[in-house]
């Protein structure tokens, strides 16, 4: 279990409040959340389950989602025309894996989930992960409640929304509220996708404790280390190296050349390269503006994964710059 810190000292029933955990994947191996995640991620958290650190101020913003989604469940526990909060289970690929939808629509055949986020996650391109989500829950329903999910929406709460930035910028939503379709995939390529990320993370699993096994100890060998040498071979285990986590796993913010005008916050214009900046900022012939360089980041890896120190992507990148 992680270790949990207090480091800006909050009071004792702040940290209380923020460091409860109620949450439960029920009897099963992998949660959807899980599945569609990284191999590495997932891994690392488990092996390194005992050295990481939490702190309680992390927490502030899914538990805000947790209260909000408790909300909904209530508002609607005795709604007949809806379906809340159920957890389904099915098997594939050797795992079984779980899954809970947040609201169900039974007229209108609609699936809501429900997010609390940034409002720039409105404005900008669907998360592929939201995507990937949904459809698998909308399987999961049809495969374990016969149920044909029909739409797929989120239901984004804007934590960050600005009612100034509502009446003056046209593409800013009007509303704290906003509701976002989702595509719906056919069920063939969703159950292509389920089995494709359970048989990764099988194996990525079954390699990485394999090959943790070998490297503590050559002489204890357990049944399922056996099994998984049998099956892979001792030499693809020694060589074993985790899947890199991709650039959407990691939210990857590409590097930029913001065209600035002084006395203004906002860039005037993004560009992808320096010479493309470079050749508007000559056109503007004007001391007014000037280029800035925002250099590319993986958000998550920086700001929200607590396995940075175990991680060799990580270290790796930092050493490269």
């Amino acid at each position: 279990m992680a270790k949990l810190t207090n480091k800006h000292n909050l009071p004792d029933i702040v940290a209380r409040t923020l460091s409860l955990d109620k949450y439960s994947r029920g009897d099963s191996d992998l949660s959807i959340t899980e599945l569609i995640d990284s191999t590495q991620v997932r891994l690392l958290k488990w092996f390194y389950k005992s050295k990481v650190e939490n702190d309680v101020v992390d927490f502030v913003w899914t538990k805000l989602g947790s209260w909000i989604h408790y909300f909904f469940e209530e508002a609607n526990k005795d709604n007949n025309k809806v379906l809340c909060e159920e957890r389904m289970f099915i098997d594939v690929g050797g795992y079984r894996l779980s899954g809970q939808f947040d609201i169900y629509d039974i007229d209108s055949g609609t699936m809501y989930d429900i997010k609390v986020s940034s409002v720039w996650s409105a404005i900008f391109d669907i998360k592929e992960s939201w995507i990937k989500q949904l459809n698998c829950y909308a399987y999961m329903m049809m495969k374990t409640m016969d149920i044909k999910v029909k739409k797929l929406q989120i239901l984004l709460i804007a934590r960050d929304w600005s009612e100034a930035q509502s009446r003056n910028k046209p593409d800013y939503p009007k509303i704290p509220v906003v509701l976002i379709d989702i595509p719906l995939w056919d069920v063939k390529k969703t159950e292509a996708y389920i089995e494709e990320r359970a048989s990764v993370h099988k194996e990525a699993e079954e390699l990485f404790k394999a090959r943790m096994a070998l490297e503590s100890s050559f002489e204890d060998q357990s049944k399922e280390l056996k099994a998984t040498i049998k099956k892979h071979g001792i030499e693809k285990i020694q060589e074993f190296e985790l899947p890199l986590c991709t650039d959407d796993e990691v939210w990857r913010r590409d590097t930029k050349w913001a065209l600035m005008k002084k006395n203004r916050k906002s860039a005037v214009k993004l560009f992808t390269s320096e010479e493309e900046a470079e050749k508007r900022l000559v056109s503007e012939n004007s001391k007014q503006f000037y280029i800035e360089h925002r250099k590319g980041e993986a958000i998550r890896c920086e700001r929200y994964c607590n396995i940075q120190p175990f991680c060799n992507q990580y270290q790796q990148e930092k050493k490269d710059g």
